[in-house]
C-alpha cells in the first residue's frame, strides 16, 4: 500500500505535465504577473513638483555663454536633471538666445529666459552687460583752443565688476564749433562752453567743457596819462579756469572810445590829442577798460608871477604842465596864448612883445587848464630930463638926456623917443635933447613921453666982450 501511494504511475505522470502546461497557457493570456503590477503602481503615485535652475540671475558680458541647469523634483523626493529634454525660451532674442539651457549674449539689455517641462515652467532673468554706473576720469575739462584731451570711460556693471569703454561708447559734442569729441578724444576748436556727452549700456553721464573759458582779464595799467604823440604799450594777461595765465595782447580785441584823442592796436596806445577816452580790451567773453587821459593836466603853471616889459622889448614864458601821472611836460608852444590889450602887449607861443605903456592880462589855455598872467608894458613911474636947468651962450650947444624909470625900477635912455620942443625958439631951440642956445634970455624946453613930461629950464646968456 505504502508503496503504491508512494510512486505516479506512467499515466499519472503524463496527466500532470499536461495540466502544467495548460495552467501556463492560460496564465500567460488572461492574467498579469505580480512584478507588472508594482511597477504600474509605483508609476501612478510618481508625480513632478518643482522645476528648479542652478542660477537665480544670468549675467554676462556681451559674446560671453553660461550653462543652465534644470532639475526636476518628484513627490517621491527624487530629483532629475530634465536641462536637454525641456523647452527654453527668451523673452528678447536680439539680448540673447539659449538653446538646451546654453546662454549665449549678443547686445547689452534685460531678457527672461523661460524653461518648461512636464507642465511646469521657471523663469531667470538675464542681464547682458547691464551697468550700474558709467563713470568719467575727468570732471570738467577747461582746454586751450587747439589743445587735446583724452577722457576715459570706465562702465561698472551689476556683478561689480568694471570694464574700460571708452571706444565701444557713444561719444557727442553739444557744439562742435567749440569742441569735438572721437572716442574720448576731445579737440578745442574754438572758444566757449559747451558739454560732452557719452552713453553705452543704458547709461549716460555728461563732462562740462571750457575753451579759452578766462575767469579773469587784467592789465598790467590801470590808468594812462600821456602826451600828444607819445605811445604807450598795454599788456593783458587772462587768467583761466585752469588757474593757468597767458598773455593774450595780441589776440584780443582792442577798441579806443574816441579815436581823435587815442588810437590802439594791439594794445599799442597812441596819443593823437588832448581829452579823455577809455580803451577796451576784451577777450574769451570778458571786458576790461582803462582810462586814457592824453595831455590831461592836473596842473598848469607859468615860470614867470608877474612880467614887466618896455616897449619894443620881448621876454619869453616857460608853460609847465603838470600831468596826471605826475610828469612834468613843457607845453609852452602847443598851449594858447591870448593878451587881454594888444595896444599893450602881445604874445605868440609864450613870446611877450611890449607895444605900449600900460596894464594888461596874458591868459594861457592848455589841456582843459586855464593860467593868467599880469602884464606891466612899460609903465614909467617917473620920467625926467638929465639936468632940469641949464645955462648957455649964444652959439652954445648941449646933449640933454631924457630918462625914464619903470615901475620895475629899471631905467632906460628915451632921448631919442621923446617929443622936444622949445618954447620961446628966439632964445633956444631942441632936436632930439641936443639943445642950442640963440640968443640971450630965458627959455623952457619941454619933453614929453608917454605922456609924461620934463622940463629944462634954459638961460643963454650974452657973451661978454673982451
Amino acid at each position: 500500500m505504502r508503496k503504491t501511494h508512494g510512486v505516479l504511475r506512467g499515466w499519472q505522470k503524463a496527466a500532470l505535465a499536461a495540466a502544467v502546461a495548460l495552467g501556463v497557457a492560460l496564465s500567460g493570456a488572461a492574467h498579469t504577473p505580480v512584478y507588472a503590477k508594482t511597477e504600474k503602481a509605483e508609476a501612478a503615485q510618481k508625480k513632478l513638483t518643482k522645476l528648479s535652475v542652478d542660477a537665480k540671475t544670468v549675467k554676462l558680458k556681451k559674446e560671453g555663454t553660461q550653462q543652465l541647469t534644470l532639475t526636476a523634483a518628484y513627490n517621491d523626493r527624487t530629483t532629475e536633471n530634465v536641462t536637454e529634454q525641456a523647452d527654453w525660451s527668451i523673452s528678447d532674442s536680439e539680448i540673447a538666445t539659449v538653446e538646451a539651457g546654453l546662454v549665449t549674449a549678443l547686445q547689452s539689455g534685460k531678457a527672461k529666459i523661460k524653461a518648461t517641462y512636464g507642465g511646469k515652467s521657471v523663469t531667470i532673468p538675464v542681464e547682458i552687460e547691464l551697468i550700474s554706473k558709467l563713470a568719467l576720469d575727468q570732471k570738467k575739462l577747461a582746454l586751450r583752443s587747439g589743445e587735446t584731451k583724452q577722457i576715459v570711460a570706465t562702465a561698472t556693471y551689476s556683478d561689480k565688476a568694471t570694464a574700460n569703454v571708452t571706444e565701444g561708447a557713444e561719444w557727442e559734442t553739444a557744439d562742435s564749433k567749440i569742441a569735438t569729441v572721437e572716442k574720448g578724444l576731445v579737440t578745442a576748436v574754438g572758444f566757449g562752453k559747451t558739454k560732452i556727452t557719452v552713453t553705452y549700456g543704458g547709461k549716460t553721464t555728461t563732462i562740462p567743457v571750457e575753451v579759452d573759458v578766462i575767469s579773469k582779464l587784467a592789465l598790467d595799467q590801470k590808468k594812462l596819462a600821456l602826451s600828444s604823440g607819445e605811445t604807450k604799450q598795454i599788456a593783458a594777461t587772462a587768467t583761466f579756469s585752469d588757474k593757468k595765465t597767458a598773455n593774450v595782447t595780441e589776440g584780443a580785441e582792442w577798441e579806443t572810445a574816441d579815436s581823435k584823442v587815442a588810437t590802439v592796436e594791439k594794445g599799442v596806445v597812441t596819443a593823437v590829442g588832448s581829452g579823455k577816452t577809455k580803451v577796451t580790451v576784451a577777450y574769451g567773453g570778458k571786458t576790461v577798460t582803462i582810462p586814457v587821459e592824453v595831455d590831461v593836466i592836473s596842473k598848469l603853471e607859468l615860470d614867470q608871477k608877474k612880467v614887466y616889459v618896455k616897449p619894443g622889448d620881448f621876454l619869453t614864458l616857460k608853460l609847465t604842465a603838470t600831468l596826471s601821472n605826475g610828469s612834468k611836460v613843457d607845453v609852452t608852444e602847443k598851449a594858447e596864448w591870448t593878451t587881454s590889450d594888444a595896444k599893450v602887449v602881445t604874445v605868440e607861443g609864450g613870446v611877450v612883445t611890449g607895444v605900449g605903456s600900460g596894464k594888461a592880462k596874458l591868459t594861457v589855455k592848455y589841456g582843459g587848464k586855464t593860467v593868467t598872467l599880469p602884464v606891466e608894458a612899460a609903465v614909467i613911474s617917473k620920467f625926467e630930463a638929465e639936468v632940469k636947468k641949464l645955462t648957455l651962450k649964444p652959439g652954445e650947444s648941449k646933449d640933454v638926456k631924457a630918462m625914464v624909470t619903470y615901475s620895475d625900477k629899471t631905467k632906460a635912455d628915451v632921448t631919442e623917443q621923446a617929443y622936444w620942443v622949445s618954447l620961446d625958439q628966439s632964445v633956444a631951440v631942441v632936436e632930439g635933447g641936443k639943445i642950442l642956445g640963440v640968443k640971450a634970455g630965458k627959455a623952457t624946453i619941454v619933453a614929453t613921453y608917454n605922456g609924461k613930461r620934463a622940463n629944462v629950464q634954459v638961460t643963454v646968456e650974452e657973451q661978454k666982450q673982451k
